[in-house]
């Protein structure tokens, strides 16, 4: 803005020594203009304002491994990065709302894994700070977050050659959220399930709906499925690349006698059959 200056009144002496009638002065009508300009500055995303609001903390660094967490842009006062220009002048404070996207599509939050990219979307002027002070322009340049997949090894259930002792019941391999073995040390993020499905076989190689009588039985993987989370969130290996689980289903031992009424019990030979 452009303000004028002018001399309204008479020229006063600055201190006691010196003497104002000493002086012939005339007073000039010309006035002098002067311009404060904005104060320029241009301004991009930064990846350290990333909030998670369930577990109340900030994230830092430009990437994380899946976790199944909710992510939103915080807005608080100086929550960009100033790429080149002036700084906010002291005691006035600025923030900026951003939009998410992920590969290239707009979304609410950073949770599942992919590329995100934060883009400014308004700028708030707050506490003592006036829009028509700054000229902010807004970088290209872009802050950026990448959310990993999350590494889990598994096997199937029963991987350890299980056994059971025939009781005429039906077995078949569970059909619950998770149902497999989770190895080295890996682990599913909170709340995720899973799902596997597999083929049964016989010892002659024959696919069959369940197992019930004496023999050995393999489990083979067939394929897997996120129940409530995308396997795009997973890396997905198997324990030493194995895809199948064993048992075995035994012989049940029973011991039988003849039986016999009594002890004292006997019959007389008379030619009829006896039973």
């Amino acid at each position: 803005e452009t303000y004028t200056l002018s001399i309204l009144e008479g020229i006063y002496s600055p201190d006691y020594y010196t003497n104002i009638e000493n002086y012939n002065i005339i007073l000039d009508d010309e006035k002098v203009e002067f311009t404060i300009t904005k104060r320029e500055l241009v301004i991009t995303t930064s990846e350290a304002y990333l909030y998670n609001e369930k577990a109340g903390f900030q994230t830092y660094g430009t990437e994380q491994v899946y976790n199944n967490e909710p992510y939103t842009y915080l807005v608080v006062h100086d929550n960009f990065t100033i790429v080149d220009g002036l700084s906010i002048v002291d005691g006035e404070r600025i923030s900026v709302n951003a939009e998410i996207y992920k590969d290239g599509n707009l979304v609410d939050e950073v949770k599942d894994a992919g590329s995100y990219k934060f883009v400014i979307k308004d700028i708030i002027y707050g506490e003592n700070a006036l829009e028509d002070n700054y000229s902010i322009t807004i970088s290209d340049d872009v802050a950026t977050y990448t959310v990993t997949p999350r590494n889990i090894v598994i096997g199937l259930e029963n991987i350890d050659n299980a056994t059971k002792i025939y009781d005429g019941k039906e077995v078949v391999y569970s059909s619950s959220s998770n149902n497999f073995v989770l190895y080295e040390g890996t682990t599913l993020a909170q709340d995720d399930e899973l799902l596997i499905t597999t083929t049964l076989k016989d010892e002659d190689e024959s696919v069959i709906d369940f197992a019930i009588n004496v023999g050995v039985y393999t489990w083979t993987y067939l394929d897997i499925q996120g129940v409530n989370t995308s396997l795009d969130n997973y890396n997905i290996s198997f324990y030493n690349d194995i895809k199948t689980s064993t048992f075995s289903i035994e012989r049940r031992e029973v011991t039988i006698s003849l039986y016999k009424v009594d002890d004292s019990y006997s019959h007389t030979y008379d030619g009829s059959y006896f039973d």
